[in-house]
Parts: structure tokens; C-alpha cells; sequence
């Protein structure tokens, strides 16, 4: 038999043995009751994944019927299939709720608008022409006198004819030294320039103003009997942009001289020598009433960062990874496009409709608010307490909301990246509410680049570097003309003649010659 001392060693050993194994299988136990929540709470993510996933597949359905003419889920199915809940999670409990936007009141109707067709604008010159009958319409007696009159106005047009401007210089003797002096040559865009200034206006607002290639100016031009050479427009819209390129560069100055401006940035196709076509890209910039377009033959940051060397004020742009580099010396301050946010909301509604509609509502109560000061005409300091007043809690609370949405949603989903775009870009995008000037949006930016995107469609690309440069400098130009409510093509003609041979004679600064230059001209011209 063992000793005792061994018997108690024995079953300490087993009492720590046993000890052990409570342990380890409290710890399984706790494990494993850990494990069966996770899947517990995987299932019910997979049930709320599948009722979304029913959910839109109905409305697929319906779509496709709609589309295709078979019969759609039928409206009692579709009722039946469950509620898409994108905010069930638990962790959105507790997360802010957008605001309401106060209701619009029911705006008293005014004095009912005269239907019916326009008159005519009377400035219009007018070409009356009489006419009277020949005999009576009721017994055919030819004897009439006029009793009264009837009036009808028309709209109507005059095609611009091409006409053949002929320059007649007298060579005349002088009777006093017998030397002969021939008549000084007009104003003319270039030395023995066969367009005159009206004609290169013309060809320039056609292409820049109206969208029109150049092949199809000349196929028009041909038809009235005029044959131009491609080449021939290419030189003529070459030159313009040579004589015109200092006032574009005044804008520039203006534009780098203040303390803020918008930028967008967009591709064209150009053609590269022995390269074939190339991918180059046109920027805009805008303040007000002026605008900028500017070519760059790469799309790198450290050019578009370059350009803007002398700038120390706010650019508002959208969320460019090129811009990157513009921001890092802290001389530029980054303000964002909020337009861009809302449009991202809009797109993730169809899969987080509830979630979704929520950081829109957001955005759209700061958009709300906005345009409301803006309406009492507030500006500066006014705009300023009001924003901070009306905006500034809505954007704390939106604030919030991201990062108590952002944590529930799975990357690389439509709602994630509306968020994000939020998250990674908030003091850009919450700018405007430190500064009155800036606006919460680039949309005027944006505006511009209309015109660039129908010429695209239609002259689909520039035929070297120099001509994507000169394309730049007349677009500007075209596009300022219309932020200042002035005729394009009369505002070339105008410039290029005073840009032209009589460059002296004028004696004009490229700023005395801007659109608002001219605009002034007109102005005194009619007072």
C-alpha cells in the first residue's frame, strides 16, 4: 500500500488536474456561447441581406417587364416581400436625424401672364412693305381708295452673306515736291491679312461660340462659292488666338490676384507629332464674370500646381487626386463641391434608400439654407452670421451622422463613398462656412464646361498643342462674353481690330481691351 504522504500528493494532482479541466471547459463554454452570438448575428445580417436582395429584385422585375413587355411580379407579391431596413443595425440607433426642411408657403398667385403668342421686339429693324388689292373681291371693280389698314408682323432673317471687301488706296502726286504718296492701308488683323477682322470674329465664334468644325465651315463656305483650304481656318483660328492671347492673360492676372476662384478640369484628344493622339486636358477657372481655360498636354499635379504658383487664396474644385499637390505648401486653401455629395447620396438610394435619402436630406437642408440668405440679398459679414446661424448646426449634426453611419457599411458600396466623401474631405467641404466669399458649391465651374463637352462631340479633337492652346484662349474669351451679357463675335471684331496692324495707332493696353472694356464702350456710347 502506498504511503499517506503519497495519497495526498496523489490527489492534489488530481484536484489540480480536475481544476484545470472546469478551466478549460468554462472557457470552451464561454467560447463557444461567443461563437453562437457571432453566428447569430451573421444570420440575421444574411436575413437582412436577403430581404434587400428580394427586395430588389422585385423592383428589377418590375423594371424589366416595363422594359421588355412580359408581366411584372405581381403587385400582391411584391407587397408581401419585406421592407428594405438598411438601418436596422443596432449601432444606428443613436444617430442624428437630418432635419426637416421648413415647407414653402403657397405663394400667392400674381396677375395672370397674357397667353397667346409674343409680339415682335420692336429695337428689331424693321422692312415694312406695303401691298394693296389690284380689285374689289366682292364685284371686281377696280376703282379703290384706301379706307384703312391692317398690320402683321413677322420674324424674320437675313443669312450673313460672304462679300468681298475691296481696299482701294489713291496714289496721288504732290504739287509742290513732285513725289508721289500712296494711302495709308486700313486697319488690318495681320500685314497683307486676306480676312478682315469680321471675317476671323466670324470663324472664331462659329467654332468656339457655336461648336461648329472647321471642315464643316468650309464644306458651307464652298457651297456659297467660296473654296478655303482646311489649312487656310486652321492658320485663320492660329492667328486669332495670337492677336488674343494678352487679354486672355489679363483675365489670368485678375483671376490669380484674388482671394478665391473656381477650377474643373476636363480631357481632349490631341494630336501629337509622330505620337498619334494624345490625351491632354483643359481647365477652367471662374470668379464672377470671368473666365479662364488653360491646356495642359498631361494630366500631372505638379503642372496644374505650377499654374497656380502666385495664387494665395481659396480654390473651390471637386476632389481631384492631381490637385493633391496644389495644397501641400498651405498657400492655397482647399474648399470642395457640396453639389458633388448630394449627386453621391443620390446614387446610393437605390440600395440604402433609407440611409441614403438621410445624408441627402442633410445636404440638401444646408443647400436649403443657403439659397434662402442668398435670397434676403445677404452678403459679407450678413452671409457670414447667417450661414453660422442656420448651417453650421445642421453640418455638426450631419458630422455626426457620417461617423455613426460610416463604421456600419461595407467598403467599396455606393453609401460608403458618399460618406467617405464626406469623411476624408469635411473641411473642404464645410469651407464656405468660414469664409462668406466662398461658394458651398463648384457648379459655376462646372456650367463652363458644357460648352467644351458639346465641341468635343462635335470637332472631337485639337490638331496639335498650339491649337489645343489657342482653343483655350478663345473659349475664355466666348465664355466671359457671356457671363457679361455681350455679343461674342461683336466683342472679337472689335478686339481684333485694335490688336491688329493699328496696334500704335490705338494705343490700347491688352486690359482696355477685355469684354468688360467693350462693355463699357457700349454703355458710354448710348448714354
Amino acid at each position: 500500500m502506498p504511503e499517506p504522504t503519497d495519497l495526498e500528493s496523489a490527489l492534489v494532482e488530481l484536484r489540480a488536474l480536475r481544476a484545470e479541466r472546469v478551466t478549460s471547459e468554462v472557457a470552451r463554454q464561454a467560447s463557444e456561447a461567443a461563437f453562437r452570438a457571432q453566428v447569430a448575428e451573421l444570420t440575421a445580417a444574411v436575413v437582412r441581406l436577403s430581404e434587400q436582395i428580394a427586395t430588389l429584385l422585385a423592383r428589377a422585375s418590375k423594371k424589366a417587364a416595363k422594359a421588355s413587355k412580359v408581366a411584372p411580379v405581381p403587385d400582391e407579391e411584391a407587397a408581401a416581400l419585406p421592407p428594405m431596413l438598411d438601418d436596422a443595425d443596432p449601432a444606428l440607433a443613436n444617430r442624428p436625424k437630418p432635419p426637416e426642411i421648413p415647407a414653402e408657403p403657397e405663394k400667392v398667385k400674381g396677375p395672370v401672364r397674357p397667353s397667346g403668342r409674343r409680339p415682335i421686339p420692336s429695337h428689331l429693324t424693321t422692312d415694312s412693305k406695303s401691298h394693296r388689292p389690284a380689285a374689289c373681291q366682292h364685284c371686281g371693280g377696280d376703282d379703290l381708295r384706301i379706307v384703312g389698314e391692317e398690320i402683321t408682323h413677322q420674324l424674320d432673317t437675313i443669312r450673313e452673306h460672304l462679300r468681298r471687301h475691296e481696299i482701294v488706296r489713291k496714289r496721288c502726286l504732290c504739287n509742290q515736291c513732285h513725289k508721289t504718296t500712296l494711302a495709308e492701308m486700313p486697319a488690318m488683323p495681320w500685314n497683307k491679312s486676306k480676312f478682315t477682322g469680321n471675317m476671323l470674329a466670324h470663324v472664331a465664334y462659329q467654332k468656339m461660340g457655336l461648336h461648329i468644325p472647321l471642315d464643316r465651315m468650309r464644306r458651307d463656305f464652298e457651297l456659297r462659292g467660296v473654296k478655303l483650304a482646311i489649312s487656310t481656318l486652321v492658320t485663320v483660328m492660329a492667328k486669332t488666338g495670337d492677336l488674343l492671347a494678352a487679354i486672355d492673360k489679363v483675365h489670368w492676372d485678375e483671376l490669380v490676384a484674388g482671394e478665391w476662384m473656381n477650377a474643373d478640369g476636363s480631357g481632349i484628344d490631341v494630336v501629337v507629332k509622330n505620337d498619334g493622339v494624345a490625351r491632354g486636358i483643359i481647365d477652367v477657372f471662374t470668379r464672377d464674370d470671368i473666365a479662364v481655360y488653360t491646356f495642359s498636354v498631361s494630366k500631372n499635379g505638379k503642372d496644374f500646381a505650377d499654374r497656380l504658383a502666385k495664387f494665395t487664396g481659396t480654390l473651390v474644385a471637386d476632389a481631384e487626386s492631381r490637385m493633391n499637390e496644389t495644397y501641400v505648401s498651405g498657400a492655397i486653401t482647399e474648399a470642395g463641391c457640396n453639389s458633388h455629395g448630394i449627386r453621391k447620396f443620390e446614387g446610393a438610394e437605390s440600395e440604402y434608400p433609407i440611409l441614403a435619402e438621410e445624408g441627402r436630406q442633410f445636404v440638401a437642408a444646408m443647400f436649403y439654407w443657403e439659397d434662402k440668405g442668398r435670397e434676403k440679398g445677404c452678403l459679407g459679414d450678413e452671409l457670414l452670421t447667417w450661414r453660422q446661424e442656420h448651417i453650421a448646426p445642421i453640418a455638426r449634426e450631419f458630422r455626426r451622422w457620417i461617423d455613426v453611419v460610416r463604421e456600419t457599411l461595407v467598403p467599396g458600396t455606393p453609401l460608403r463613398k458618399a460618406v467617405n466623401y464626406y469623411y476624408n474631405h469635411w473641411d473642404a467641404l464645410t469651407q464656405f462656412l468660414l469664409d462668406p466669399k466662398i461658394p458651398m458649391h463648384n457648379n459655376a465651374a462646372e456650367r463652363l464646361f458644357r460648352a467644351l463637352d458639346t465641341g468635343r462631340h462635335n470637332w472631337l479633337f485639337a490638331g496639335n498643342e498650339d491649337s489645343a492652346h489657342n482653343l483655350a484662349v478663345l473659349m475664355g474669351l466666348v465664355a466671359t462674353c457671356r457671363l457679361q451679357g455681350i455679343d461674342p463675335q461683336n466683342y472679337l471684331a472689335w478686339a481684333i481690330e485694335r490688336r491688329g496692324t493699328w496696334r500704335d495707332r490705338y494705343g490700347l493696353e491688352p486690359r482696355e481691351l477685355t469684354p468688360a472694356a467693350y462693355k463699357r464702350a457700349l454703355t458710354a456710347a448710348k448714354a
